[in-house]
């Protein structure tokens, strides 16, 4: 902000610093704490259904490209062929969320986001 020649003594501008760093750490970094990341419930899978499911496309918001930290929009397709339990398609969108929000490379993102949701559901 001292490079911006903003005056940090102004009342409007004083925590200005604090908040920004707080939205940092508490929101767009987020992804970075695993105490964010989402409970999961699996549903056991009763009628033994075994073919690939749940394509959907889920918008992962902004998510801070690694290099400069400037936020992108993306996309990402989740689709699984479920073994014993499933997971509710709410779930899946939390899993691609908390790994977005991190300083992130495209093949890390798609990386985590794979084991994040191939972990609980028993698939490895």
């Amino acid at each position: 902000m001292q490079l911006l020649n903003l005056d940090l003594s102004d009342d409007s501008l004083a925590e200005t610093p604090t908040r920004i760093a707080k939205m940092y750490v508490d929101e767009i970094f987020s992804g970075l704490d695993y105490a964010n990341f989402p409970k999961i419930t699996l549903i056991q899978n009763k009628m033994k259904v075994d073919e690939m499911g749940y394509g959907q496309r889920y918008h992962t918001d902004q998510h801070p490209v690694n290099i400069t930290f400037v936020t992108i929009d993306g996309k990402a397709t989740v689709a699984y062929i479920p073994k014993d339990s499933v997971i509710g398609l709410s779930k899946i969108n939390r899993i691609v969320q908390f790994f977005s929000q991190r300083p992130q490379v495209q093949e890390r993102l798609t990386q985590q986001i794979l084991l994040g949701f191939a972990n609980p559901i028993g698939h490895h």
